[in-house]
């Protein structure tokens, strides 16, 4: 266990109000190692009210993105809101037509070959209709139509996006969020759908 580790234990768990370098370790050193991410993360907030208390101004930079690696469930809204399960409901917030896309995924865990993409036209009218309902329904059905026209690769493009959205927005934790697929074959997200949440 490190140094910053032991005085934070000492802080939270031992008897003495300095501040100072521990000549010995305090509290269970092996009990650290046991915590999960979200009681680590709860063991820094505990620590930086501590020293708040003591009169110390303390910042854990960019704490709050501290997302785990292990999948977590998505919560999805009736009106296909995504939120990701993690220190509590965060929202993910995409472009409604990477979330349109996002959202077809995560209704086909079988998976999707860009070559059959026409066949979904009327579902992902369905699903950018509920998402963005203010827009005038013949440019949904414009750009639903320029999403899927043959011979283009905007469908692909907007994979693509999607999964560096998602990237952007999650870290090391999108892998589990991302579509993946060869040419010819079903692309997918890896996401055990028992992990996906609907309204």
């Amino acid at each position: 266990m490190g140094i910053q580790a032991s005085l934070a234990w000492a802080l939270l768990f031992g008897k003495t109000a300095v501040l100072e370098e521990p000549e010995v370790l305090y509290g269970d050193p092996e009990r650290l190692d046991l915590l999960s991410a979200r009681e680590l993360f709860d063991l820094l907030q505990k620590v930086q009210d501590k020293l708040q208390e003591k009169g110390y101004t303390v910042h854990i930079d960019k704490a709050d993105e501290v997302l785990p690696l292990e999948p977590q469930t998505l919560h999805i809204s009736k009106d296909y809101r995504i939120y990701f399960d993690c220190f509590g409901l965060k929202e993910i917030i995409l472009r409604p037509l990477l979330r349109t896309v996002f959202i077809l995924f995560l209704r086909h865990p079988e998976g999707i070959r860009i070559k059959d993409k026409a066949a979904y036209r009327d579902e992902l009218l369905d699903i950018y209709a509920h998402i963005f309902p203010t827009l005038d329904e013949d440019i949904r059905r414009e750009r639903i139509d320029r999403l899927i026209a043959p011979g283009q690769n905007a469908f692909s493009e907007n994979l693509s996006h999607l999964n560096k959205a998602l990237s952007s927005l999650l870290g090391q934790a999108a892998a589990s969020y991302q579509v993946y697929g060869t040419n010819g074959h079903p692309r997918r997200i890896l996401l055990d759908p028992v992990l996906v949440v609907w309204e």
